[in-house]
């Protein structure tokens, strides 16, 4: 949970009277009401739509939850937790489940996350599922070449075996269907080289890298 008073502690005994009916699950705090802006909670609906649209999945929690010993194990080798906990949680498949809590107010200072670093936050939790979105991208890729490729053909045949097309306009049209054919191939190859640069790439494993990471305390002393 973060320190922040945001994630209220009073919610802690719930996670925990929850856990002892689900012994083999990790319980998350599931906001389900914020004190933001009208305009912080339409871009937090936003990218919960983005996510269900681009993953597949719902997410709606973040950092505070409680997990089981069993599970602890398995989630420290998990190395997309380091780019968005949830998220990686989410993905990797382990059993959760979240109940309903209220957001808390913050004890001291002002929120410091700026709409692009939230923007930012939002874009990692969607980069866990890279291999899904990838692959949806390419699916939607295709689907456009598809119908600029027929419309090519339509329009030459028009031009060509009828007189229904005026001067130029099979040209114009063709060119500007021929470009979106060329731009959704290309994406496609990218994501693809992409997909697989990122599958050979060595990542983060919070269990075996973190003692890179580990703060040196002294210099606050």
């Amino acid at each position: 949970m973060d320190s922040d008073g945001e994630d209220k502690p009073e919610y802690i005994k719930d996670l925990i009277n929850t856990m002892k009916n689900n012994p083999n699950k990790i319980i998350f705090a599931d906001r389900t009401k914020r004190s933001e802006s009208l305009m912080f909670r339409l871009f937090y609906f936003l990218y919960k739509l983005l996510f269900r649209t681009l993953t597949g999945s719902r997410i709606s929690f973040g950092n505070f939850c409680l997990i089981p010993n069993d599970l602890l194990g398995r989630i420290v080798t998990i190395s997309d937790i380091w780019n968005h906990f949830s998220s990686g949680v989410i993905h990797s498949q382990l059993p959760y489940m979240s109940i309903p809590t209220e957001r808390g107010s913050r004890i001291l200072g002002r929120q410091k996350m700026q709409y692009s670093s939230l923007i930012l936050h939002g874009l990692s939790s969607i980069s866990v599922y890279i291999d899904i979105v990838g692959i949806r991208v390419i699916i939607f890729s295709i689907l456009l070449m598809l119908p600029a490729l027929a419309g090519v053909v339509i329009a030459f045949s028009l031009r060509l075996f009828t007189n229904l097309a005026s001067q130029g306009w099979a040209t114009t049209l063709s060119i500007g269907l021929t470009t979106i054919f060329m731009l959704s191939g290309i994406i496609s190859l990218l994501v693809v080289f992409f997909i697989l640069s990122y599958r050979t790439q060595k990542h983060f494993l919070p269990k075996r890298d973190y003692i890179d990471c580990k703060l040196d305390f002294s210099v606050l002393k």
